[in-house]
């Protein structure tokens, strides 16, 4: 069993839930002021604790609130050590001790710096940060975030504590996004305790995880004399606006039982809060797939696509709405902080070969729009996972003497077929040569470049979801495929978007690697583009929306 060093202000619910689960899974020592706590505050805290937990009860039973249970103060002895201020956790007493313990791990959450010579004692020294990493250093990290619109990025960091503040290298991030109708005590109690519970996961998995060092880029080192007057009050205003709202909407996060009310409680605010023009600002339009006909929602079909007819009308209405502009262009206004209209740009994921149809509807509005590209359908001749059923129907209504339930089947088979398998000339050779025919080749993209009609990024190789895979995984998906696009286009490639581009379905390796690789990245969960300020840029996905629902759609974005 693993020796383990907690040091911690054991004044919180956060110290009393890592003292509890830290002594009962390791052999702990604590260091904290947990012994200046009387017997009766440890009672009036778990009082209101407990009192809290139902009062804040009908909200996890409405709207799917995660309402942790009361983490109590301990009353039972355990491995402690008491110290009277913050000066005490660097004495030499408190040295002496931790040496004589010969820890294998120092957790430190919620204290003061610590010395060097301490966190030496240790093989590894870890401290919990309630902020990304290294865009929110020091304290308060997540009042800063909310106040600059950045809330993918709340959540808690698990790094290697360093005599530098918040500098060492990553273990671990956990994303605690804002609830609807969640009032920001409950959301704290929620980041700081999920973070503590991010950091136990660390401890029990410490061994198979492999830390990352920081980026360069991108490092703000938030300090106490930062906090302006009336810092606390400006932070709770922004997180109650309804510009957090919009956010929270389009973030689809939805953890109720009881979705009816959820849903109802949404439509409301979006008919009686819905702005009354749009905003200025840079919107980044992602679709898809062009298509004929509207696909039928029985087979499962992804809605990734746009029929042409609802595509011209889309352009229209840009038209008519914004200034057309390329992603290039887009990105200079931005970073020159000259956003004095509606700006917007059209972007293409995947690469399916639809999109030149689209292409030549967009020149005659003279756009130029920006295709992130798959390595694997352009180098492999491997389709994408994520297209099986829409290119399977797409192939049944022109060969319906198949039957779908094979084509799904096959589909999988080509999808981990080796390039020269027997399969893909004879059995599935029609099938084959239609799924890699729904894909832009090499020689069209060529072509569309030399012609400076479009603009490139790269979108992994494969399109698989990132959250679960490992750094050196996500090094292969992302990095590699940049370079190998790169290749083929013999061209440096500036731009990286997310597979299906939302927070829950990436994770700070992938943030880490896309930052190294580009220049700019994006995600596809909603928003409208002010600043470049930290981490990703927003993009809209739009689907088949007729125009009063597409307009709605963009009425109800949140500004970064």
């Amino acid at each position: 069993m693993k020796k383990v060093v907690l040091i911690t202000n054991g004044l919180s619910e956060t110290s009393w839930f890592l003292i509890k689960e830290i002594n009962n899974n390791f052999k702990t020592l604590v260091v904290s002021k947990f012994g200046n706590l009387s017997f009766f505050k440890k009672i009036l805290n778990s009082t209101i604790l407990i009192k809290n937990y139902f009062l804040n009860t009908p909200k996890k039973i409405l709207y799917g609130h995660d309402n942790f249970k009361p983490y109590l103060p301990l009353f039972k002895k355990i491995n402690f050590v008491n110290i009277q201020n913050n000066d005490g956790y660097n004495s030499k007493e408190v040295y002496e001790i931790i040496k004589n313990f010969k820890p294998d791990i120092i957790c430190i959450s919620g204290a003061k710096k610590i010395d060097k010579k301490i966190l030496d004692i240790a093989k590894i020294s870890l401290n919990l940060h309630h902020g990304f990493l290294p865009f929110y250093r020091g304290g308060t990290s997540h009042g800063w975030t909310i106040l600059e619109k950045k809330f993918d990025y709340l959540g808690a960091s698990v790094h290697e504590a360093t005599n530098k503040i918040d500098g060492g290298k990553i273990y671990n991030f956990v994303n605690t996004i804002p609830l609807w109708n969640e009032n920001i005590s409950q959301f704290r109690r929620r980041l700081y305790l999920t973070g503590a519970k991010c950091l136990i996961k660390t401890l029990r998995k410490i061994d198979s995880i492999k830390p990352i060092s920081q980026t360069k880029k991108n490092v703000f080192n938030y300090k106490k004399s930062d906090k302006f007057l009336n810092f606390e009050e400006t932070v709770k205003k922004e997180f109650y606006s309804k510009n957090t709202k919009r956010y929270i909407l389009n973030s689809q996060i939805d953890l109720s039982k009881n979705k009816k009310l959820l849903n109802l409680s949404k439509k409301n605010f979006v008919t009686f809060n819905k702005k009354r023009k749009l905003s200025n600002g840079f919107y980044i339009v992602t679709y898809h797939h062009i298509c004929e006909q509207t696909l039928p929602k029985e087979n499962n079909i992804p809605s990734i696509y746009t029929k042409i007819e609802i595509f011209k009308k889309h352009l229209r209405f840009y038209k008519e709405n914004f200034k057309f502009i390329s992603l290039r262009k887009g990105l200079e206004i931005l970073k020159n902080n000259e956003i004095k209209e509606k700006y917007i740009s059209i972007t293409f994921d995947d690469a399916l070969s639809s999109f030149l149809k689209a292409l030549v509807e967009m020149k005659n509005y003279s756009i130029k729009p920006t295709i992130f590209l798959n390595s694997d359908p352009l180098i492999l001749k491997k389709p994408l996972h994520n297209h099986l059923k829409l290119i399977c129907h797409e192939f049944f209504l022109k060969n319906q003497n198949y039957d779908l339930k094979y084509l799904n089947r096959w589909y999988k088979e080509i999808m981990v077929s080796k390039k020269n398998d027997k399969k893909l000339n004879n059995g599935f050779s029609s099938f084959y040569k239609f799924i890699i025919s729904q894909y832009l080749d090499q020689k069209k993209i060529k072509n569309c470049l030399k012609n400076k009609t479009i603009d490139i990024g790269s979108h992994t190789s494969n399109h698989k979801i990132l959250s679960d895979k490992s750094f050196d995984e996500q090094y292969k998906l992302i990095a590699l495929a940049h370079k190998e696009l790169e290749k083929v286009f013999k061209k440096k490639i500036d731009f990286f978007s997310f597979p299906y581009g939302k927070i829950s379905q990436r994770n700070f390796y992938s943030e880490y690697i896309a930052e190294k690789i580009s220049k700019f990245y994006f995600s596809c969960s909603g928003g409208i583009n002010t600043k470049i300020n930290k981490g990703a840029i927003n993009r809209i996905g739009i689907h088949n929306e007729e125009i009063d629902d597409l307009n709605n759609l963009l009425l109800n974005q949140y500004s970064n």
